[in-house]
């Protein structure tokens, strides 16, 4: 199996205060880990975009394969799933798994 990553866009949101372009934040996991997004007191999580699949061969690439396609992902099925998952929390924690996310690359 060909390593898959996950790229999520995450903002932490105050309500009733403007959110400057500065505070997203970009979070990377590789397949088998799980990733750990928070938010100070008084503010929650509030997922902007996020991806699954593969982009890039130099990120989550451990055996430097170099036929590994770049071009396979999900955003809008992956956005939906984590923003359900942990919008309006202030952590939620998410495990890369491909027994969680639709597939996407083939191998």
């Amino acid at each position: 199996m060909k390593t898959i990553l996950i790229i999520l866009l995450v903002i932490c949101p105050v309500l009733g205060q403007s959110i400057p372009d500065s505070a997203v934040q970009t979070v990377i996991g590789c397949e088998n880990t799980t990733i750990s997004l928070s938010c100070p007191v008084a503010s929650y999580v509030s997922i902007v975009r996020a991806n699954y699949g593969r982009f890039a061969m130099a990120v989550c690439n451990h055996q430097v394969d170099l036929d590994m396609r770049t071009d396979c992902g999900s955003e809008m099925v992956t956005t939906a799933l984590i923003g359900k998952m942990c919008d309006k929390l202030s952590i939620c924690n998410v495990q890369i798994s491909p027994s969680f996310f639709p597939p996407v690359c083939p191998d």
